[in-house]
C-alpha cells in the first residue's frame, strides 16, 4: 500500500500537487485509480526513453513512436514552412517571430515581476520573494499555476504560426506538456542547467523559449550546439565541462542566442545546450514544452476549464493536459 501511495503522490520539482487536485474532485476513488495508472505509465515511459541515449539509436525509436500517434492536422503549407522544418530538423534550433504582441509582452513581464514566491530548485535555499533574493541563489522558478492562469501565456502557446511549425515538425499528435518561467540572478558560478547538458523530457519533444527581458552576452544568453541532437558524442546523462565541449565540437557550432524582450526560438534540447549565468542583471525567460508522449512532470488532471480562458481555444487536443475539454 505504501508503494502504491508513493507512486500516486510522488512529485517532481514544480509539478502540480496531485493530492490537492484529487480531493477537489467527485468520485475520489475512481480518480485515484485513473491517476495511479497515468503515473505508472509515465514513470515506465520515462525509464524506457532514458534507456536509449545514443542519438542515432534514439532517432530510430523516435520515428517508431510517431507511427503510433499518427494524426492529420490542418497545416498551412508553404515553401517557407518547409525551410523552417528542414532547419529545425538539421540544426535542432530555429528562430521564429514573437508569439506575443508588444502589449502582451509588457503585461506578462509586469505580471511575472510582482512579488511571487520563487522556488530555487538548484540550491538549498527556501522559497523566496523576487524583491529579496537570498545571497548565493542562482535561479527562482515561478509556480506553473500562476503561469497558466495568466492572461496571455497559454494564448501565446496557441499562436497559429508556432503551432503550424510544430505540426509540420512532429507530423503526428502532440501536446503542450509543461510551462516554466524563471528568473536567473547574477553570479560568477554556474549550477544545474547553466552547465552544458542534454534534456530527456520525452522521446519526441521540442521546447519554445521566449526572452521576457533583454538578453545580451552579460545577462544569461542561451547557448546551443548546432546539430548536436544528431551527433553520437557526449550523450551520457551528466553535465559537460567547457573543456569537453571544446574537445568535441568546433567553436562555430556553439551558437549564443541574444536578443531583446520577445526573442523567440524553438530548440530540440536533446541537443547539447545551457543557459549562461547573468553577470550584471537578472534575466526572465519563459519556456514551453511540447511532446508526443507526455513527460512524467506533465499534468495528470487538467487544471483549467475553457470558461477560464480569455481567448478562443481552437486546438483542444494539443491543450488537453492543461484545459478540460468541457
Amino acid at each position: 500500500m505504501n508503494f502504491l501511495k508513493k507512486i500516486l503522490y510522488s512529485e517532481e520539482p514544480l509539478e502540480f500537487n496531485i493530492r490537492q487536485q484529487i480531493y477537489k474532485k467527485n468520485h475520489i476513488k475512481i480518480i485515484k485509480i485513473y491517476v495511479f495508472f497515468i503515473k505508472l505509465f509515465r514513470l515506465t515511459y520515462k525509464s524506457y526513453q532514458r534507456f536509449f541515449l545514443r542519438p542515432k539509436t534514439r532517432h530510430l525509436f523516435q520515428r517508431l513512436e510517431k507511427i503510433f500517434f499518427i494524426r492529420k492536422y490542418k497545416i498551412y503549407k508553404s515553401i517557407d514552412l518547409e525551410k523552417k522544418k528542414k532547419e529545425l530538423n538539421n540544426n535542432g534550433y530555429l528562430e521564429i517571430n514573437s508569439i506575443f504582441t508588444d502589449f502582451e509582452l509588457k503585461e506578462t513581464f509586469k505580471y511575472l515581476s510582482t512579488d511571487h514566491l520563487l522556488e530555487p530548485i538548484y540550491t538549498n535555499h527556501k522559497k523566496f520573494n523576487l524583491k529579496q533574493p537570498p545571497s548565493g541563489v542562482k535561479t527562482g522558478y515561478i509556480d506553473t499555476h500562476l503561469l497558466v492562469k495568466s492572461k496571455y501565456i497559454l494564448k501565446a502557446a496557441n499562436n497559429p504560426n508556432l503551432l503550424n511549425i510544430l505540426k509540420s515538425y512532429f507530423g503526428c499528435s502532440f501536446k503542450l506538456d509543461w510551462v516554466w518561467a524563471w528568473w536567473s540572478f547574477p553570479s560568477n558560478e554556474l549550477a544545474g542547467p547553466q552547465l552544458f547538458h542534454r534534456d530527456y523530457e520525452s522521446m519526441n519533444f521540442l521546447k519554445v523559449f521566449v526572452y521576457l527581458s533583454d538578453v545580451d552576452e552579460f545577462n544569461g544568453p542561451h547557448e546551443y550546439i548546432i546539430g548536436s541532437h544528431k551527433i553520437d558524442k557526449l550523450y551520457k546523462r551528466e553535465r559537460f565541462s567547457d573543456q569537453l565541449i571544446n574537445e568535441n565540437f568546433q567553436k562555430d557550432k556553439i551558437f549564443t542566442i541574444k536578443g531583446k524582450r520577445g526573442k523567440t526560438f524553438i530548440a530540440n534540447t536533446f541537443g547539447i545546450h545551457r543557459g549562461l549565468q547573468p553577470k550584471n542583471k537578472k534575466r526572465l525567460v519563459l519556456v514551453y514544452l511540447f511532446s508526443v508522449v507526455p513527460s512524467n512532470r506533465s499534468p495528470k488532471l487538467p487544471v483549467l476549464t475553457r470558461n477560464e480562458l480569455e481567448f478562443d481555444l481552437k486546438e483542444k487536443n494539443i491543450n488537453s493536459l492543461f484545459v478540460k475539454s468541457k
